[in-house]
């Protein structure tokens, strides 16, 4: 995002060396996410109606990769156009909301598993579907809408930012710790076994997913509070920590496939088998 790569405005372009790593980071965060959409288009027990919001994830995390690190270089770098920076900002801004309502959304599915099992498996997929459009729908608004009052009345992105961040860790955490009371409760009952057990296990694979994205997001979290009491947190913290947060940042949009790697045996599977299959055809030397 525009506004996360230079919260501050400055005379000075983003050093080659950091231009580099975003790069990569975008490259790695591609790749990584388009194996994890062909896994899941692969493998039809990884594309039952309980992972739609995963999938929808996934797909979010791909966007930042290829749409929003790439904009953020040419933005810096292009000519500075009125219309076109407010447009590349603007669908820079969509991304972060949806990823944050999707872990969100995900964690509210995975309390109503817990909480209602048998209720829960009646959920069609038409649902989850309206649910995801729901998630872009809101996305967008967001984004419209810290983007008018940035240009109208000079209110900064940073703390609109803040303040959403603020109210899904709430959300994140009363879910996750209402799973956890309630799984203790469960294990006092031998009976509760099966679908449960599986959806238990589901739910804590996505409790460290969504673990590891909070992780990466608080730090620049943080900076921006700085940013809302005016001050500048290159100023703060200095331009390279600025940066190494900034990066830490996007990491969150490469992480959530290392986990399903190592959390889910059928992900694990099919991403080894496809891992192989490439690396295979690319030793195989034309006739």
């Amino acid at each position: 995002m525009g506004e996360i790569g230079n919260m501050c405005e400055s005379p000075e372009e983003t050093g080659l060396a950091w231009k580099i790593i975003y790069m990569c980071e975008s490259a790695v965060i591609f790749i990584l996410n388009t194996f994890t959409l062909i896994v899941f288009a692969r493998n039809r027990h990884l594309r039952k109606r309980t992972m739609y919001l995963v999938i929808n994830l996934t797909v979010a995390d791909l966007l930042v990769g290829g749409v929003s690190i790439p904009l953020t270089s040419f933005l810096e770098q292009g000519e500075k156009r009125p219309i076109l920076e407010h447009t590349v900002k603007l669908s820079q801004s969509l991304f972060f909301p949806a990823v944050l309502i999707n872990l969100s959304l995900i964690a509210l599915d995975r309390l109503h598993a817990t909480l209602f099992p048998f209720r829960h498996c009646l959920i069609v997929g038409r649902f989850y579907c309206k649910v995801i459009a729901g998630n872009w729908f809101v996305a967008l608004l967001i984004a419209c809408t810290i983007h008018i009052v940035h240009i109208l009345f000079q209110m900064l992105p940073e703390c609109a930012y803040a303040c959403i961040i603020l109210i899904i860790a709430i959300i994140i955490i009363v879910c996750y710790v209402s799973i956890a009371v309630k799984v203790n409760k469960r294990k006092t009952h031998h009976h509760h076994l099966g679908a449960i057990s599986l959806e238990t296990k589901l739910s804590l694979t996505l409790f460290i997913m969504t673990a590891a994205s909070v992780l990466t997001i608080l730090p620049i979290t943080t900076l921006w509070a700085f940013e809302c009491g005016n001050k500048c947190p290159e100023e703060v913290v200095g331009r390279n920590v600025l940066e190494a947060l900034t990066a830490l940042y996007f990491v969150n949009s490469m992480v959530n496939p290392l986990i399903y790697t190592l959390r889910m045996r059928e992900f694990r599977k099919i991403m080894k088998a496809l891992f192989c299959k490439t690396s295979r055809q690319s030793r195989v030397q034309p006739h």
